[in-house]
């Protein structure tokens, strides 16, 4: 599902170079046999996209996701990303996008962002809402992410990498948003609970 949110990305054209590490497409298919039957089209239109560097061969039937990934780790833009995923003509629309990124949480004026330090992108985080994957049954930890986040951020910028649903822009200008399901601190316990 990532690596298919990743081609969408570079139809639709990218955000700025950032650290996505993995990105999840939801899509919707108009076909009584699901995903699995669209995905060889969907798959070849993406990998024809500069962009994009690989597709995963197969969705997940069950979620109705794919993954893929972007060349040099890119943010894409949801908006863009929705348009490409329609234009391929596979009778795909886009239900969401999951990335996972790598950045520092700060707060600013009273919002908690997310900056990739390679690119100086941000993002502005917020709680999970709906996720991508149909038929998710999500854990409690998830459901609190971002306030656990929230409770550990502090003036400092702290070292994350973040997992969730990718939203488009609220306006021009604008950043996108990023709701925390799942985080965790590079190079330190991968335990979401503890520092």
């Amino acid at each position: 599902m990532r690596n298919i949110l990743a081609i969408a990305c570079a139809i639709a054209g990218f955000a700025t170079q950032a650290e996505v590490t993995s990105i999840t497409l939801g899509l919707d298919v108009n076909s009584p046999y699901g995903i699995s039957e669209p995905w060889i089209t969907i798959r070849e239109g993406l990998l024809r996209l500069d962009y994009i560097d690989s597709v995963a061969s197969l969705p997940d039937r069950k979620s109705a996701t794919g993954e893929l990934r972007t060349k040099n780790g890119r943010v894409p833009d949801v908006d863009a990303l929705r348009t490409a995923i329609r234009e391929l003509g596979a009778g795909a629309t886009l239900r969401g996008v999951e990335a996972t990124v790598v950045g520092d949480v700060v707060k600013q004026r009273g919002d908690l962002l997310l900056k990739v330090a390679t690119t100086g992108e941000t993002l502005r985080l917020a709680p999970l809402t709906t996720p991508v994957q149909r038929g998710a049954n999500l854990a409690e930890t998830e459901r609190n992410a971002f306030v656990e986040l929230t409770s550990r951020s502090n003036r400092d910028a702290l070292k994350v990498r973040i997992t969730g649903p990718l939203r488009a822009r609220a306006s021009q200008g604008a950043p996108q948003t990023l709701e925390v399901r799942i985080f965790d601190f590079p190079g330190r316990n991968q335990n979401q609970t503890k520092n």
